[in-house]
């Protein structure tokens, strides 16, 4: 599996949450999504992935995963710990040159994610 993402969107908002959407390609979604145990590894390789890159005290329980359709869309939103401002989160985000690839490698790293490439 050669899986690639590119950066879709991200912000850091008011409301104490930052969002980053990644694109990963070579993933079919809606068989993934029929597939509950693998879908829950590839949702906490991903959490892993973002935790790695987050840096500012983020650890995978302050990210929430969320995924889509159009490969596979994966929307994390993070409520970083107290002290830390979701715009600084955001920025750290932006500004790692390895998100993407991070998070592609994650994802096909998952054992048997090759049952839903494409």
């Amino acid at each position: 599996l050669a899986a690639t993402s590119r950066e879709l969107e991200g912000s850091g908002d008011a409301e104490g949450t930052a969002t980053y959407t990644i694109k990963v390609t070579g993933i079919d979604y809606e068989a993934l999504a029929r597939m509950p145990t693998l879908l829950g590894a590839v949702r906490e390789a991903v959490k892993t992935a973002f935790a790695a890159e987050a840096g500012h005290g983020v650890g995978r329980e302050h990210i929430d995963i969320a995924f889509s359709t159009g490969s596979l869309v994966v929307e994390a939103t993070i409520a970083p710990p107290a002290g830390v401002t979701p715009a600084s989160v955001w920025q750290q985000f932006a500004g790692s040159p390895r998100l993407g690839q991070a998070v592609a490698e994650a994802v096909a790293g998952v054992v048997g994610i090759e049952q839903v490439a494409i």
